[in-house]
């Protein structure tokens, strides 16, 4: 009787797993699109115990596994990869800090220097505003004086002539735009007048670079010590 029982155990272990296995072949089968015959599927499901609604739970279930099967796969890459990314991060962050570092290290005394040059360019400009201040040489003081105001003068004359240069430019543009034959003559002859000034403005430069000198030369003088 025992024995009997245990051989009807184990066949009936024998019928689930071929069952078992009918199944997922059945549920394979249609997730992956294969031909298979109406009438045999639906014997099989009689014989199985399921039903078409049965079939399409287990395809859609085979296929939501499918999908988290293929993300376990692509995770357990990532498990791999991620901590060779950290490393190669936190190594790159290490380069760049030394690198840093070093760069600190090169301006640091190179922020020195330029705030050394700034001060000592700030004192001697305030030693030349006081060495002209305080020279007291008469003919010094009445030349760089008489250099200066040659140098203004110059400037002066130069930012009218640039204004009435620009007046005469824009009146020609004005004027070229009209269609209108009596302004002819008047227009060749503000462009005439517009050529003959441009020419001008070398001399005035010319000028400017010498009486410009003579005013540096004549200051100069005023930086002596002996200017007094």
């Amino acid at each position: 009787m025992i024995a009997f029982l245990e051989k009807l155990t184990r066949r009936k272990t024998e019928v689930a797993l071929k069952a078992g296995g009918e199944w997922q072949a059945l549920v394979i089968a249609v997730a992956d699109g294969k031909e298979i015959d109406p009438d045999e599927t639906l014997t099989a499901l009689d014989r199985l115990g399921k039903s078409t609604d049965d079939l399409a739970k287990g395809v859609e279930l085979l296929n939501q596994r499918r999908v988290w099967s293929a993300l376990v796969t692509v995770g357990s890459k990532a498990e791999v990869e991620h901590p060779r990314v950290v490393r190669a991060i936190e190594a790159e962050v290490a380069a760049f800090a030394a690198l840093e570092e070093t760069h600190d290290q090169k301006l640091r005394p190179m922020h020195g220097r330029e705030r050394d040059a700034f001060q000592t360019m700030s004192e001697g400009a305030r030693a030349r505003r006081q060495l002209i201040e305080t020279a007291t040489d008469p003919i010094r003081r009445a030349t760089a004086a008489d250099a200066d105001a040659k140098l203004r003068a110059l400037q002066q004359e130069r930012a009218e002539f640039d204004r009435e240069l620009r007046g005469k430019e824009d009146r020609h543009r004005e004027l070229s735009s009209q269609e209108d034959r009596d302004l002819v003559a008047h227009v060749e002859r503000l462009k005439s007048e517009i050529e003959a000034m441009q020419s001008q403005r070398s001399l005035f430069d010319a000028r400017a670079a010498q009486f410009a000198a003579e005013s540096e030369a004549a200051l100069l003088k005023l930086l002596e010590p002996e200017a007094i």
